[in-house]
């Protein structure tokens, strides 16, 4: 149970972060793979011990590409959504007097022609 409750904590948030100098980068991808490592020895010590150090080291670089992509896909889609609910406001101030004459006008048979 303790080792699931690991398996599922979160690395390092600072890791999708594109805009940290580089020796802080390297302080949080030697944190995050120490843990991952330390993590993986809890699970199945043989298997973790028959991996190479370039492994761990290049699975969580992949794993950092991919959380940036992912990031930026579900940026854009909040950016885009705040940029659509603006639109649809502004879109709905300009024609809000022409619900409101609408309103105000009754069709009756004389005006129709």
């Amino acid at each position: 149970s303790n080792v699931r409750n690991e398996l599922f904590h979160a690395l390092p948030l600072g890791l999708l972060d594109d805009l940290l100098d580089e020796a802080t980068r390297s302080t949080l991808m030697e944190e995050a793979l120490s843990e991952v490592q330390r993590i993986s020895m809890a699970v199945d010590e043989s298997t973790a011990s028959a991996v190479d150090a370039n492994v761990w080291k290049e699975t969580l670089e992949q794993v950092q590409k991919q959380g940036m992509e992912l990031f930026d896909v579900h940026r854009d889609m909040y950016l885009a959504a705040i940029e659509e609910g603006r639109l649809r406001e502004q879109e709905a101030a300009m024609t809000s007097h022409l619900e409101k004459e609408a309103r105000r006008i009754t069709m009756t048979p004389e005006r129709m022609q």
